[in-house]
């Protein structure tokens, strides 16, 4: 590999140490010298690199330790990805570029401690010139077919939400966060504001940044509005607003989210997106994002409230009762209304109930989301009225029966995989395929023969995160008048 790669940057030190050629003075092989390299063919060579680039697997090759020990070789993997940038076949060489920041993030993924080599990557990826790239000379760097994104910029925020969702030590995600803070803001903001030009149509004043930038390319919005996003157009935004989600729920109680939001035209943005596709099926970490920012602080939930997009979303069928999002809109309607939400009351009526368990459990993942958003302590004083608070309060007492008496009797309830993200679930081991799709079988079986015992199964799975989010819920707050347990 260190041949093909002295061939490819004759003129790159790589810092490979290897048989290449004669030792350095501090011992380490030196570079070959371009005269004693022999012609070769760029296809050949691009064949022989990607496969090489193929068979890169920190699982099964770079996991030994001493291998990463004096720094070398992670220097020597930045390098690599600087020069790939530098390459004018950059284009034909982006599978080389995710292998080898995947191997950085299985790296980092396993030893949290080299966190710090991320400064090195945004710094090799050449984050700071993506960002101030002009819009007409990202498109032309992007390929036909590659998506709205460049490949730098999604390579980056893919590695963010990689690292998210491995990393479980608060310390390591706060240093993640700092980089995301510190670093890829930009990044956000440019892609966001692309994707909102893309598909948005940047109406009201509270888009004016995205209106304005949309100017530039008139040609292009008429016929994208009326197409709307597209699979690719989603798929970055699903990218993008993981990394804003992570951004948003995981800053520390002293950061100034709005300002921060605000002054960097993420939120337009954003807003612009929800208006646009935050109804598609696919969309859920926009959904997300949106509703995160919005409960982080009253100022951003006006904000993003007066963006008429937003508000037009909101009042769609898919936000109201029954509709596939209603538990999005129920805590938007606790935003919007200081507290109150009749929306909300409705699903949480007869809460307990069999055939409600999958609307109630929905409702109170956000629920809980949105008031760890809040952040501090008291972070739900404010967030809902009393009336909601009784609400909740009343299906807590008609669930603590129905979960702790079984409890008490070792009868230990099954959790289904969607209640893996609430509050006290247990994910399921990773070689549980077979059984998952096992009970998937067994489960639209029951669906068809009895859809009442459906029912009664699912609710006996969900009512134990239920009861432990509504715990959680009603104890977090300074608004908790009694024993919650």
């Amino acid at each position: 590999m260190y041949i093909l790669l002295s061939r490819w940057f004759p003129n790159e030190r790589l810092g490979t140490t290897g048989s290449g050629g004669p030792p350095a003075s501090n011992g380490a092989a030196a570079p070959l010298a371009p005269a004693a390299l022999s012609p070769y063919s760029w296809p050949a060579l691009r064949s022989a690199l990607l496969r090489v680039a193929g068979q890169v697997s920190y699982a099964s090759l770079l996991e030994d330790p001493e291998l990463w020990a004096d720094g070398g070789l992670m220097q020597g993997v930045l390098q690599l990805l600087r020069a790939l940038g530098a390459h004018r076949h950059a284009q034909e060489l982006t599978p080389l570029l995710g292998a080898y920041v995947g191997l950085l993030s299985d790296r980092i993924a396993a030893e949290p401690g080299e966190l710090g080599c991320l400064e090195g990557l945004w710094d090799a990826m050449g984050l700071s010139c993506i960002v101030s790239l002009p819009a007409q000379a990202g498109k032309q760097r992007r390929p036909t077919g590659q998506g709205p994104l460049l490949t730098e910029a999604s390579t980056c925020l893919a590695l963010v939400t990689s690292l998210a969702s491995q990393l479980s030590a608060a310390t390591a995600r706060q240093r993640l966060w700092q980089q995301v803070h510190r670093h890829l803001l930009p990044l956000l903001e440019r892609c966001l504001g692309e994707l909102a030009r893309a598909v948005g149509k940047g109406q009201g004043p509270a888009a004016g940044k995205v209106a304005a930038a949309a100017k530039q390319q008139p040609q292009a919005q008429p016929e994208q509005e009326r197409k709307g996003p597209g699979p690719e157009e989603v798929a970055a935004i699903v990218l993008v607003c993981q990394v804003l989600d992570f951004y948003v729920q995981q800053r520390p109680g002293n950061a100034d989210l709005a300002a921060a939001l605000k002054g960097s035209g993420v939120l337009a943005s954003l807003a612009v997106l929800f208006g646009a596709a935050g109804n598609l099926p696919g969309a859920e970490p926009l959904r997300s994002a949106a509703l995160c920012c919005g409960a982080s602080s009253r100022e951003l939930a006006s904000w993003m409230l007066a963006v008429p997009g937003v508000h037009e979303a909101l009042e769609g069928p898919a936000f109201k009762d029954g509709g596939a999002y209603e538990a999005h809109g129920a805590v938007w309607e606790l935003l919007q209304n200081g507290g109150t939400s009749p929306l909300m009351l409705r699903i949480l009526d007869d809460g307990a109930a069999p055939e409600k368990a999958p609307r109630v459990h929905a409702l109170l993942q956000l629920l809980s989301t949105a008031a760890a958003c809040r952040g501090g302590a008291g972070a739900t004083k404010g967030l809902w009225s009393p009336a909601v608070d009784r609400a909740l309060r009343d299906l807590y007492a008609a669930l603590r029966e129905r979960v702790t008496v079984p409890l008490r009797q070792g009868q230990l309830p099954a959790v289904p995989r969607e209640a893996n993200g609430a509050a006290g679930a247990v994910e399921s081991e990773p070689d549980d395929v077979g059984s998952d799709g096992d009970e998937d079988d067994d489960e639209e079986k029951l669906r068809l023969l009895d859809p009442l015992a459906l029912q009664h199964r699912r609710a006996k799975q969900l009512h134990p995160a239920c009861w432990r989010m509504l715990k959680q819920l009603l104890s977090a707050g300074e608004q908790t008048g009694g024993k919650t347990d």
